[in-house]
C-alpha cells in the first residue's frame, strides 16, 4: 500500500475545510477561523453547500468543486457522512485528512463499521488520515492550526512536539501556560490509520524537535513505535510518555474513551525502559521534565546532584524528596569540603543537600561556593532550590543574583546548572526567568516535580545496555584498574565513583581516631569494614558494622 505522508498534514500549502457554518460555529468554523486568525500562509478553502460567502470569502459547494486539490482536508460533518467524503478525498488524490468528528469505533458496532470504511479507503490510497474522533493538529512554526480550540494566542515557536490521545489534554498543553514553545501539537484520537508510532516516526527527524511528548492510553503497534523511539534518539530526541490506564479503573475509562486497550502498567513500564523512553506520572511533571531535557539535551557528566539552598528546613526536604524521585545525593568529598567550609561558620560542616545561607546572604561568599562545587569532577548537576515567586519576592533577587553567578562558572565546567521554585503555587520569578532563559539554563516549577525530572535526566549519565554504554564503559574501568596496580577497597570505590557509578564515599583509617574523624567529615551515621588483602569473607567474620552513629560505638 502507499505510505502516507505526514508533510501534508503538518505542512500543508493548502487546506480545505468541510462543514463550516455562519450559524453555528462548531468545530470547523472555529479551525477555520483559527487558520485565518494565526495568519496561516497557504490557500484556504471553507466548504459547505448551503452558503456561497463564508466570512467574507467564497464558500464551495464539495471538494471536487475547488480550483484546485488541496494539500490537506479538515473533516468537520457527522460520522454517518464522512465515509463518502473520504472516498471523494480518494478520488481526487487529496493526500492528508483529519476526521474530526466522534461516534466511530468508541460507540459501538455501527460507529466501529464506519472507521472501517474510512481507514481501508484511506490505506488504499495512501492517505495520511488523522482520527477520526479528535479535534486536529498544529505546526507552529509554519502558523499551520487546524485546530478548533479557543487560544489565548499562538504559543510562541520551540522544540516540543505534543502527540496526545485525549483531545482534551490537547486543549491544555496547545496554551502552553508553561511556556516552553512548541514546534507541533497533534490530538490523534482512535488511530484509525495514523497511530502514535508514525507521528513519533515524523517528529523523529524533524531538526525543529528535541523534545517530544506523548499522553498515551495505548501503543497500537508496538514494534512500529519500539523503531520511531530508537530512531528519535539515535537523532538526538528525547520521548517522555505518560501512560494512563495504570489501575483497573483508568483502563476501563481508557476503553470508554477511544475504544483502546491500555495494557498491563508493568509491561508498558518495561517497555518504555528498554527503548529509551522517559516516563512521567502527570503533566506537571512531564512539562518540568520537558524544560530540562530542552535546556539540556545531553545527560550530565555524572549522576550526582547537590542541590544548593537557603534554608535548613527545605534542604531536609530536599534530602527526603531525593529519595523519594531517585536522586543520588553522594557525600561531599574531603577536598570539596574542605573549599567550602571558608564559607560556613566554624560549627556548620557543608553537607549535600548544602544549606548556603550560613552567616547570611553575601554574593562573594555565594559565588565561592558554586566555584567549589563546580570544581568537584564527581558533581554532574548543580540545582540552585530558591523561593523566587511570580511576585519577584522572597529570594528573587538573590536568585538572579545566583543565576549571574552560574553564568560565568558554566564555561569552564561540565557541571550542569538546573534552578527551580521551591513552591510551585507561587508561580515563576519573570526576573530569575529572564536572566536563566538569557543563560541557557532550565527553571523548574516545584521541588516535587523538579526532582522527579532530574531524577530521570541525570540517570541518563549511568551505563545503560540499550544505547551501547554499558561495555565501553566497563573496558574503560578494567583498564584504569589494571594500570593502577592492586587496589584496595577505598581506591576500588574510588574507581568506580570517578567513573560516575553510584558508589558511597569510602575512606581506609589506621586507628579508632582515625575512624572518628572521617565520619565527622563524612557525616554519621557510617560503616565500617575490616580490611586487608586476606580477609575476603568479612561479614562472616564479623569485621562489618552498619549505622554507626557515635564515636563510641566508631572506636569499638
Amino acid at each position: 500500500m502507499p505510505k502516507p505522508d505526514l508533510s501534508k498534514l503538518f505542512k500543508p500549502r493548502s487546506v480545505a475545510v468541510v462543514g463550516v457554518s455562519p450559524d453555528r460555529p462548531l468545530i470547523g468554523t472555529r479551525a477555520y477561523r483559527n487558520l485565518r486568525r494565526y495568519d496561516y500562509p497557504g490557500r484556504l478553502y471553507p466548504i459547505n453547500p448551503r452558503y456561497d460567502v463564508f466570512d467574507g470569502e467564497k464558500c464551495f459547494a464539495s471538494l471536487s468543486a475547488l480550483p484546485e486539490v488541496p494539500d490537506f482536508a479538515f473533516l468537520a460533518i457527522p460520522a454517518a457522512r464522512t465515509p463518502d467524503v473520504v472516498e471523494e478525498c480518494a478520488r481526487l488524490g487529496i493526500k492528508a485528512v483529519e476526521v474530526a468528528s466522534g461516534g466511530y469505533g468508541e460507540s459501538g458496532k455501527e460507529g466501529a463499521a464506519l472507521e472501517d470504511r474510512i481507514k481501508a479507503t484511506a490505506r488504499a490510497h495512501g492517505i495520511a488520515l488523522c482520527g477520526p474522533n479528535n479535534i486536529g493538529l498544529m505546526n507552529i512554526h509554519d502558523r499551520s492550526v487546524t485546530w478548533p480550540s479557543p487560544m489565548s494566542g499562538l504559543p510562541k515557536p520551540g522544540r516540543i512536539a505534543v502527540l496526545t490521545q485525549s483531545g482534551s489534554v490537547g486543549i491544555v498543553l496547545c496554551q502552553d501556560e508553561r511556556k516552553l514553545g512548541l514546534a507541533y501539537l497533534v490530538s490523534s484520537g482512535n488511530e484509525a490509520v495514523l497511530t502514535a508510532a508514525d507521528y513519533l516516526n515524523f517528529f523523529a527527524d524533524e531538526d525543529r524537535v528535541r523534545v517530544v511528548l506523548m499522553f498515551l492510553e495505548t501503543i497500537r503497534e508496538p514494534q512500529k513505535f519500539a523503531d520511531a523511539a530508537l530512531r528519535a534518539r539515535g537523532n538526538g530526541k528525547h520521548v517522555v510518555v505518560l501512560k494512563v490506564g495504570r489501575s483497573a479503573l483508568g483502563s476501563r475509562a481508557v476503553a470508554a474513551h477511544t475504544g483502546a486497550i491500555a495494557g498491563e502498567a508493568a509491561l508498558y513500564d518495561a517497555f518504555f525502559a528498554r527503548h529509551g523512553i522517559l516516563t512521567a506520572k502527570d503533566m506537571d511533571e512531564m512539562l518540568e521534565l520537558a524544560a530540562l531535557l530542552d535546556a539540556y539535551p545531553e545527560p550530565p557528566p555524572t549522576p550526582h546532584v547537590v542541590p544548593m539552598t537557603l534554608s535548613g528546613g527545605e534542604a531536609a526536604l530536599l534530602a527526603d524528596l531525593a529519595g523519594e524521585r531517585g536522586l543520588n545525593l553522594l557525600e561531599l568529598a574531603p577536598e570539596t569540603v574542605a573549599k567550602l567550609q571558608p564559607h560556613f561558620p566554624p560549627y556548620q560542616r557543608p553537607r549535600n543537600p548544602l544549606d548556603a545561607y550560613g552567616l547570611g546572604w553575601d554574593s562573594a561568599r555565594v559565588e565561592g561556593m558554586f566555584k567549589a562545587l563546580a570544581e568537584d569532577p564527581l558533581i554532574g548537576t548543580i540545582a540552585v532550590a530558591f523561593d523566587a515567586p511570580a511576585s519577584d519576592a522572597a529570594d528573587a533577587k538573590w536568585t538572579a543574583e545566583a543565576a549571574e553567578m552560574c553564568g560565568r562558572l558554566q564555561a569552564n565546567t561540565k557541571v550542569k546548572f538546573v534552578f527551580m521554585n521551591n513552591l510551585a503555587a507561587g508561580g515563576m520569578s519573570p526576573l530569575v526567568r529572564a536572566r536563566v532563559d538569557a543563560l541557557g539554563i532550565p527553571f523548574l516549577s516545584g521541588m516535587a516535580n523538579a526532582f522527579a525530572a532530574l531524577g530521570q535526566w541525570s540517570a541518563l549519565s549511568r551505563p545503560c545496555p540499550v544505547q551501547g554504554r554499558a561495555e565501553p564503559l566497563a573496558a574503560a574501568i578494567v583498564a584504569r584498574a589494571r594500570e593502577a596496580g592492586r587496589l584496595n577497597e577505598a581506591e576500588r570505590f574510588t574507581l568506580l565513583r570517578d567513573a560516575g557509578l553510584p558508589m558511597s564515599a569510602c575512606r581506609p583509617v589506621a586507628s579508632a581516631e582515625d575512624a572518628v574523624r572521617a565520619a565527622q567529615e563524612f557525616g554519621r551515621p557510617v560503616a565500617m569494614k575490616g580490611g586487608g588483602a586476606a580477609v575476603l569473607h568479612k561479614t562472616e567474620l564479623g569485621l562489618v558494622r552498619l549505622a554507626l552513629g557515635d564515636d563510641k560505638a566508631i572506636r569499638g
